[in-house]
Order: structure tokens, then sequence, then C-alpha cells
């Protein structure tokens, strides 16, 4: 609810998330995601890969910074404000950039 009542009014510019308990049954939270147009990464504080994990999120994700510990989300918000300033990312269908 959180994310519709706030994604479409042009104030974000990207959603940085770390999906946890709905890594694999988060079917609606990434349809959400996706309706916004935004751009969005994916984080997780431990290696999913090594742990044999696979999220609903990845194939439809910005990126994925996962394995770093806690600087999983600086690395994540790093990422996204760069591609954001260059705009040099992989768009979403419906993307439509954030008002300045």
């Amino acid at each position: 609810q959180w994310l519709h009542s706030n994604a479409f009014d042009g104030k974000l510019h990207g959603i940085i998330i770390n999906p946890a308990g709905v890594n694999i049954y988060g079917e609606h939270v990434r349809h959400c995601l996706e309706d916004t147009g935004l751009p969005f990464i994916e984080v997780h504080f431990g290696n999913i890969v090594a742990r044999g994990l696979n999220t609903v999120f990845s194939g439809t994700a910005t990126g994925v910074c996962h394995g770093m510990r806690r600087y999983s989300y600086t690395a994540a918000l790093t990422a996204l404000v760069g591609m954001l300033d260059t705009d040099d990312f992989v768009k979403p269908k419906n993307y439509k950039a954030a008002k300045v």
C-alpha cells in the first residue's frame, strides 16, 4: 500500500528492497514494483546464490546486490544513485523519470 501511494507522484526515483520472507512467494510485491515503472534493486545481506536460493524479483530487478553483509545496502544505494545520475541502466518497461 505504501508503495502505490508514494510511487506515482513523481517524488521517488528508484527503490531498494530486501524482499526477505517473500523471496519465493512475493509475486504480488514484484508486480507492485513493476507497476511503479521505477528501477529497483534487490538487496540481500547474505549470498543467496551460494545458499541455492532463487527469488521472483531477480528477473525484473534493475540490479541485485547480495553477499556483502551490511555493505550490500551501501552498494545498492551507490549503484542506484550512479545509474540515475548517468541514466545508464536498463529501464523498466513503463519507466517514467522522476520529476526533479
